[in-house]
């Protein structure tokens, strides 16, 4: 999976410690490109807490997220 995409964090730019993060859980096992993207374990992780502390989705929280 990592092939189809640039092995950069889509919010950093780090090449370090890359994650795959799932933007919505509506086709998981099935995903596509769009939903799914690149980013390091500490964007990963930051983008979760953003989830939890807005209590919101992971999708609003996707959102949210890289458009900082």
């Amino acid at each position: 999976m990592f092939r189809l995409f640039e092995p950069v964090c889509f919010r950093c730019g780090s090449r370090e410690r890359l994650n795959i993060h799932h933007k919505n859980y509506k086709n998981l096992g099935n995903e596509t490109d769009k939903d799914l993207v690149v980013l390091c374990k500490n964007c990963h992780k930051k983008l979760h807490q953003i989830a939890e502390v807005l209590e919101c989705g992971i999708e609003i929280a996707t959102i949210v997220f890289l458009r900082v």
